[in-house]
């Protein structure tokens, strides 16, 4: 999961090892001031979460891998 805007991340919702399912909570983001929720596009399992609570991202940074 990649990022969509720039910004900064407000809450990670999720672990390594986590079992997900398609439009599960992953993390929240503050974006041009609007929060932006970020839902998983599949089922799988979190593989790694590369980002933590205050962390400022780019657009298109890597936020989360999912294995299927």
């Amino acid at each position: 999961i990649k990022a969509p805007l720039p910004g900064v991340v407000m809450k990670v919702f999720v672990k390594e090892g986590d079992k997900i399912e398609k439009d599960s909570k992953l993390l929240v983001y503050e974006a041009m001031k609007m929060e932006n929720l970020i839902k998983s596009d599949k089922d799988g399992t979190i593989k790694s979460v590369k980002v933590k609570e205050t962390d400022a991202i780019l657009q298109d940074d890597l936020l989360i891998e999912i294995e299927l």
